[in-house]
């Protein structure tokens, strides 16, 4: 799970805190994609954006992803 802070009490090994900082979760978020499918897990589950326009991007690219578009 890619995720928001904060991370749950009991921390699973799955779970993946990224910045709230638009430009920070941008710069991480390939690398944790990368290592976690690189982990052979069936499913990434990423935390929906926030709906304001500097997500905007993240938010299109991931929505690609999820579709299959590398539009």
């Amino acid at each position: 799970m890619l995720a928001f802070p904060p991370q749950p009490h009991a921390p699973h090994p799955s779970w993946v805190t990224l910045p709230a900082d638009p430009a920070a979760y941008a710069q991480q978020l390939y690398a944790v994609l990368r290592k976690l499918d690189a982990a052979g897990l069936e499913e990434i589950c990423v935390e929906v954006l926030p709906p304001s326009p500097v997500w905007l991007a993240l938010r299109d690219r991931l929505t690609r992803a999820v579709h299959g578009s590398g539009r």
